[in-house]
C-alpha cells in the first residue's frame, strides 16, 4: 500500500529511502529527483489517523544544502499521552469527549450541501475508534419525515463504512432534536455504534468502531452535545435586489465569497446605471 502511495505521489526516481523516527512517530525519509535532474525531499510519518508530509524541492541540489537540513531537523512532533479531552471546534455547534489522540478538518467550500466537519480519535491502548462528521443539507426541493430522513441516512452510513450485519436502530429525541440509534457488525468481527441527529440543515454521525468493547452508554456517546456556534468572521447585512429581501449572515473569508461579494456590487451598479439611463 505505502509503496504505491509514492509511486503514484513522488514524480521521478527515488534514489533513497530510510526509515525515520520523530518523537515516537514512525515515517520514511525519501529524496528522488525528477526529470529536469531536480532533487526532492519528503519526510513522510504514518500515524494511526493520519499521514503527514513535508515536502522541500528546488533547484539542483537545493533539499542537500543548509537551508534544507534545517527545514528538516526543525521538525518535532508533540509528546502524546494517553489521556481524554474535551474537544469542541472553533466554530463550536458541538462538544465532545475523545482520546487525546485526535484529527479535526473542516471544510469551509460547502455550498448547500456536503461534509462540513470530521472530527477523528483513537484510543491506542484498547483500540477503539471514535469519530463525529458534521453535514449539511439544503433541501429545496423535497420536505421529508424526519423519520424517513434518518432511515435513509442510517442506511448510507453503514454501507459508506461496510458494516452490513446485525443491523440495528431505534428512533429517539435527544437534545430536543429527532436522533436515531444505530448499532451493526461487519465480516471481520468489528462493531459500529453510532447516532445521527437533526439539527435544522445540519446533520451529525456521531460513531465508534471497536471489537464489541464500546456500546451507546460509552461515555463518548453520553458526552456528546450540540451546541450553538461560534462565528469566526463579520456579520453583514445582504441585500437581494432581484428577490427584495434583506437578510444578516456570517461571510466566509475565502476567495469565492469574496469573488460573489464583487460581482454582487457590480452587479448593483450596473442595473443602478441601467435605470438612471431609462428615467432620463
Amino acid at each position: 500500500m505505502l509503496d504505491s502511495l509514492f509511486f503514484e505521489n513522488i514524480p521521478g526516481k527515488i534514489i533513497s529511502k530510510k526509515d525515520i523516527e520523530n518523537n515516537g512517530i514512525k515515517g520514511f525519509d525519501i529524496i528522488n529527483k525528477t526529470r529536469r535532474g531536480d532533487l526532492q525531499r519528503y519526510h513522510i510519518f504514518i500515524t494511526d489517523l493520519e499521514i503527514i508530509l513535508f515536502k522541500l524541492g528546488g533547484k539542483g541540489e537545493f533539499v542537500n544544502s543548509s537551508a534544507g537540513k534545517q527545514f528538516f531537523s526543525s521538525i518535532k512532533f508533540e509528546p502524546k499521552f494517553a489521556s481524554t479531552i474535551v474537544y469542541q471546534p472553533p466554530t463550536k455547534g458541538f462538544k465532545v469527549k475523545v482520546p487525546s489522540e485526535h484529527s479535526y478538518s473542516r471544510n469551509d467550500y460547502v455550498g448547500v450541501a456536503g461534509l462540513v466537519e470530521d472530527l477523528s480519535a483513537y484510543d491506542k491502548k484498547e483500540g477503539n475508534f471514535f469519530g463525529v462528521k458534521h453535514a449539511i443539507f439544503n433541501d429545496f426541493y423535497y420536505l421529508e419525515e424526519d423519520s424517513f430522513e434518518l432511515n435513509r441516512l442510517a442506511s448510507y452510513a453503514l454501507q459508506n463504512f461496510k458494516f452490513t450485519k446485525d443491523i440495528k436502530t431505534e428512533l429517539k429525541k435527544e437534545q430536543g432534536f429527532p436522533c436515531m440509534y444505530l448499532t451493526a457488525s461487519n465480516t471481520n468481527g468489528k462493531k459500529f455504534c453510532g447516532k445521527i441527529f437533526i439539527k435544522g440543515v445540519h446533520y451529525y454521525l456521531v460513531y465508534s468502531i471497536s471489537d464489541g468493547k464500546v456500546d451507546l452508554s460509552n461515555d463518548f456517546f453520553k458526552s456528546f452535545e450540540l451546541t450553538d456556534f461560534n462565528y469566526l468572521n463579520e456579520i453583514k447585512e445582504i441585500k437581494d435586489n432581484d428577490l427584495h429581501f434583506t437578510t444578516k449572515d456570517e461571510t466566509s473569508n475565502t476567495p469565492s465569497s469574496r469573488f460573489n461579494e464583487q460581482f454582487a456590487k457590480a452587479y448593483a451598479q450596473v442595473k443602478d446605471s441601467l435605470k438612471t439611463k431609462r428615467s432620463s
